[in-house]
Order: C-alpha cells, then structure tokens, then sequence
C-alpha cells in the first residue's frame, strides 16, 4: 500500500511539473534562433611558367616537331586551391613564329595535363577549346605540357623567330 502512496504522489509531482512546461500546442509568446554565415575564400589563381617551347635549328624546307614529353616542350604550372576544378584555355595562340623582321613561320601547338609534374604525360586537349579539369587535391597543382610543329618555307630567311603562347586558368566555381 506504501508503494501505491508513494507512486500515486510520484505521478502527482511529474504531472504537476508537466502542466507548466509549454507544449506544442501552447506555443509561447515569440522566440529567436540563429546561426552562422561562413565563407571561405580559395587562394588566388598563379601560372608560372617552368620552360619554354624550343623547337631548335629549323631547315628550310622542313618541319620540326616537339611532342609534350620532350625535353624542350613548354611547360606550365597552375596553382591554386587544391581540388578545385579549373578552366585551362590558350586565349589567342599565335598563327607564326615570327623573327621581328616581318618574316614569319607557321606553327600549330598541342597541349596535354596533369595535376602531378609527368614529365609531359597527361591527358591530351584541344588547344583551341581548352579543358575544364582539377586541381591536386594536396598541392593545388595542375601541370600544362606544350608541344607543336613549326615548319620553315623554302626559301626561308635565317633568323631568330618568336612568338608568345599563353596560357589561362579561371576557377569555375565547381
């Protein structure tokens, strides 16, 4: 009979603390929450370049052409915040070498990438579209090896012939 009493009494008490906690059906007067707005902002973008295109002593009358895993190729370096994905594009590659003169060379150029330095290895893209790709997940890097074909007329004037090739990253926000 104890137990009854004091079971009774139990009951009594909870129910008397449960009528004065509001329920979803008694919601209160106003109430507020809040939370956090964060951002964080990826580092910046930087290309360096590591090393030109050097198509050598051209003869008149022949091509020559340097593949991406060559010695010579050009190579690029992109940098950035790791994982990131990235467009990759050459924004106007030149048509000629040309030797300030006003004696030109046609030269057509490939391209291929690699988020790890491969000694030119990698992936393969069109030189006029670019590639959209990742960055290394650890070091932010993406590697651009630069190949092409230069070919010299016959006549062709003795000379040194240059012309600038760059190359664009822009995160895409992905």
């Amino acid at each position: 009979m104890k137990k009854l009493i004091r079971s009774a009494a139990a009951l009594a008490v909870l129910g008397a603390l449960a009528a004065t906690l509001p329920s979803n059906a008694q919601a209160q007067g106003s109430a507020s929450g809040s939370i956090q707005a964060t951002a964080v902002v990826a580092s910046g973008l930087a290309i360096a370049p590591l090393r030109n295109l050097d198509f050598g002593t051209v003869f008149p009358g022949l091509a020559s052409t340097v593949v991406e895993t060559d010695a010579v190729s050009g190579h690029l370096r992109v940098l950035g915040a790791a994982g990131s994905e990235v467009q990759v594009t050459f924004p106007s590659l030149p048509a000629t070498l040309d030797d300030g003169g006003g004696n030109s060379m046609v030269v057509s150029f490939t391209a291929t990438y690699n988020p790890t330095d491969q000694n030119g290895t990698g992936t393969g893209f069109d030189t006029g579209t670019g590639v959209t790709t990742t960055l290394d997940g650890t070091t932010g890097q993406l590697h651009v090896y630069v190949g092409g074909t230069v070919t010299a007329a016959d006549p062709q004037t003795a000379g040194n012939y240059s012309a600038t090739v760059t190359l664009n990253a822009a995160y895409t926000g992905n």
